[in-house]
């Protein structure tokens, strides 16, 4: 996403699914917009648009909830086979197909579809929302997602499958506690290498070591998706769920359901802990990172240096020049492969992950604390954490993640029938 003055290709592109609009979440978070009547106030994160979250994404709009669902992958030639596309969906992102799909369903519920990972979702978007529900097909992305919900405190849903036992699986994790179990608790060391092999049931979806997809029957992953509905029409009902954490398998050979509470693990990897959550109503260009640390509950500290501070956006702490192998300072928000400048020789710096940090680092807070983080690259919506020690971090948006506004200018284009776009909103 780009967080600076230079354009560059987004993270999050547009589903084609007219009408629509576009979200500057650090590029274009673009997609379907339908406010008129629903539940416009109750709105579900789903990662994946795959075999299982497409059954469930049908349910959830029936009930009229708004979803906001989030897949990089297209359909495959033999994607048919497996999944709730037709032969002529070759080719084309799954969102883009399941958001035609959920239009004709419901036309009146609030969707959002997008090309992308949902790792690029600005967290604010999460925290508005009810809830996320995974349906993709790695681990390290469920690791990311029970991490971060049980930051901002709110609950995780899984649908998955085992192919071999024709079984449909949902859990359930409540982190509002940070105490319950997270996904991450269940991990074994084999789980934990391996985290990013992909174990989808698409054709398409081949192991990067070389194994074959698991090609679970269809019937197997529409049951898991209505699995996971109905857990999240719970949330959406205000039924009380209980034990925290909890999941669920159905064999469809022996149909024998088997409930299992899981537990916290003590030894778990991720940090189990709830962040303190504010929305500022002031702009990027508003705010300096002197003013949130002075906003923050450690505003009593004299000494920054003792605080780590990072954002859901990296740091770029240095940039080498492609022409002159100089390493410059850069000391502003970027993702990877953004223009962060330009060297003395005339060449242009790259934002590479060799300068890239997770954490703002001391120097860089104490040179930088008093420019205005729209200066140093920060997009509106985005969030900065400030720990100090043990103490629980707080993390403050900084102002709203933009509407969807469609371009007033806007024309359609005849050989996408998508119309044309305002252009994102970069710093």
């Amino acid at each position: 996403m780009p967080a600076n003055s230079s354009p560059r290709s987004d993270r999050l592109q547009l589903a084609v699914v007219p009408p629509c609009g576009s979200v500057p979440g650090g590029g274009r978070l673009r997609g379907l917009d339908c406010r008129a009547g629903g539940l416009a106030s109750s709105e579900i994160v789903v990662a994946g648009a795959g075999a299982v979250a497409g059954s469930a994404c049908e349910s959830l709009t029936r009930l009229g909830c708004g979803l906001l669902v989030c897949d990089f992958d297209r359909f495959g030639p033999d994607s048919f086979r497996t999944q709730w596309c037709d032969a002529g969906d070759w080719g084309r992102h799954k969102v883009d197909v399941l958001g035609d799909r959920l239009r004709r369903i419901h036309p009146s519920s609030r969707l959002t579809m997008a090309r992308g990972y949902v790792q690029d979702l600005p967290w604010q978007l999460l925290y508005r929302s009810l809830g996320l529900l995974s349906a993709g097909d790695n681990l390290q992305m469920l690791v990311w997602q029970g991490k971060l919900t049980a930051a901002l405190g709110k609950p995780l849903f899984q649908g998955a499958v085992h192919g071999e036992t024709l079984s449909a699986i949902v859990r359930r994790w409540d982190l509002s506690n940070p105490d319950a179990a997270c996904p991450a608790c269940a991990l074994g060391a084999a789980d934990w290498s391996r985290l990013a092999i992909r174990q989808g049931c698409d054709l398409r979806s081949l192991h990067t070591g070389g194994g074959v997809a698991t090609q679970t029957p269809p019937f197997v992953c529409i049951t898991a998706g209505q699995m996971a509905a109905a857990e999240v029409a719970k949330l959406l009902t205000g039924v009380e769920q209980s034990p925290a954490a909890l999941e669920v398998l159905y064999c469809l050979q022996s149909h024998r359901i088997i409930a299992t509470e899981l537990q916290r693990n003590p030894d778990c990897r991720c940090p189990h802990e709830r962040w303190e959550v504010e929305i500022l109503h002031d702009s990027p260009d508003q705010l300096t990172l002197a003013d949130l640390l002075r906003r923050s509950p450690f505003h009593t500290r004299t000494d920054w240096r003792g605080l780590e501070v990072w954002s859901e956006t990296p740091w770029c702490h240095f940039a080498m020049c492609e022409r002159c192998d100089r390493r410059l300072p850069v000391r502003r928000f970027a993702f990877p492969g953004d223009e962060v400048g330009t060297c003395t020789c005339g060449g242009q710096l790259l934002a590479t992950p060799q300068g890239l940090r997770q954490a703002i680092p001391a120097v860089d807070l104490m040179q930088r604390a008093g420019t205005l983080l729209s200066e140093a690259g920060l997009l509106s919506g985005r969030a900065i954490v400030i720990r100090d020690g043990d103490a629980p971090p707080w993390c403050g948006f900084v102002g709203p993640v933009h509407e969807f506004m469609p371009d007033p200018g806007g024309s359609l284009c005849p050989e996408t029938t998508t119309p044309a776009l305002a252009p994102a909103i970069c710093v």
